[in-house]
């Protein structure tokens, strides 16, 4: 029975999460936007384009990786490493409300197709959680490398006014910067180089960085 309402209880909170990631507006972050008191210098049209284009690219990977945590989280095996993930998704839920927060401010909205790309991550998630905990967390790892790399390109291709985008993505490469380590300091195991490399196609495949040269 206690197995059965830890087990009901686990279910009830990604729920929750579920439907805070995918109502606009319903995230609340933790930790205020690094946007805030940076400059914002009146770009043109092209580069408004550009800068909403990344943003919601940025908020829509978001989605994708807090599906991936949710469903690993439920699946974790041990409490350790179940609060590591959930600490990721904690700075997760922080990016996707900043990123929405600055799609606001240029008067552009998320992408309509975001429950899908969450239900299709959660999925995966919970195959890879039930894979084992070392595996859950080595694919945390290697995301969050695959992320850090797209954020460093993304930086370098920003206008240079708008300097409160570029705030919020310097801190979410910190943050993946983070990911990456404790993944592997909580055990996880580094994937394969062929998986590695397979994860990193599908990245550049999609990745906004060509849209801003």
């Amino acid at each position: 029975m206690t197995r059965q309402w830890r087990t009901r209880d686990r279910w009830i909170i990604q729920l929750d999460g579920m439907l805070r990631t995918l109502v606009p507006g319903a995230l609340v972050p933790i930790r205020p936007s690094p946007a805030l008191g940076a400059g914002d210098t009146a770009a043109g049209r092209l580069e408004r384009r550009q800068i909403i284009s990344l943003m919601r690219f940025n908020h829509s990977s978001g989605i994708c990786t807090q599906g991936h945590y949710h469903g690993q989280g439920l699946m974790a095996r041990n409490a350790i490493i179940g609060q590591r993930i959930s600490d990721a998704a904690d700075d997760q839920r922080d990016h996707l409300a900043w990123c929405e927060g600055r799609l606001k401010e240029l008067g552009a909205h998320t992408s309509p197709l975001n429950p899908l790309y969450y239900a299709a991550s959660f999925g995966v998630g919970v195959m890879v959680g039930r894979i084992s905990d070392p595996i859950s967390l080595g694919f945390i790892h290697a995301g969050s490398e695959l992320a850090t790399t797209r954020l460093e390109t993304q930086l370098r291709y920003l206008p240079g006014g708008d300097q409160r985008s570029r705030a919020i993505l310097e801190r979410m490469r910190d943050d993946k910067v983070h990911h990456a380590y404790t993944a592997l300091e909580a055990g996880g195991r580094r994937l394969p180089a062929p998986l590695r490399w397979g994860l990193s196609k599908v990245a550049g495949a999609i990745g906004p960085g060509k849209r801003l040269r």
